[in-house]
């Protein structure tokens, strides 16, 4: 095993994050909430050890359409509480955890029953994947396509009524 060499690192809630000095992403501690980005279960959700975060392809689901390309190399990482955010060279933000409150930036989060992401999504190609289901759902229903912005607009009404 090669030595790793940290650049920065971030604590959360019961884990931490590590960006290396080439870019990689590794995650310890409590993955609970799917905070680590490996894809873990809860059974499986502690690294005890810094482990490297890797893009994996996840089981097929409508929640899963676009995050099957690789993260490119980190600049920078955050921890939330419960969640986990990296930026990558391009300029693309991935997100992991516990999106409950929005935290992830992830509109089928908003919706869902269980609001935890446990890969690291990319939040442009998730949201753009997301806003195309609906569409078509729409048009299979012979119902107007909403927009990316009605769509936003939905959510953000939703998200008022309910406070």
């Amino acid at each position: 095993a090669s030595n790793v060499t940290f650049v920065n690192i971030d604590a959360g809630s019961e884990f931490c994050v590590g960006l290396s000095d080439d870019g990689r992403v590794f995650t310890w501690g409590s993955g609970i909430r799917g905070q680590l980005g490996h894809g873990d279960t809860m059974v499986s959700s502690n690294m005890n050890i810094p482990t490297q975060v890797r893009l994996q392809k996840q089981p097929s689901s409508a929640q899963t359409a676009s995050r099957f390309r690789p993260m490119k190399r980190a600049k920078a990482v955050s921890c939330g509480f419960q969640y986990l955010m990296v930026l990558d060279e391009d300029g693309d933000v991935w997100g992991c955890g516990k999106g409950a409150t929005g935290c992830l930036g992830l509109l089928e989060l908003h919706n869902a029953t269980d609001r935890r992401q446990w890969h690291m999504a990319n939040v442009r190609e998730s949201n753009l994947a997301y806003f195309l289901k609906q569409r078509q759902q729409h048009s299979s229903n012979n119902v107007a396509a909403p927009s990316m912005g009605g769509v936003l607009s939905e959510m953000m009404n939703n998200a008022n009524s309910s406070n």
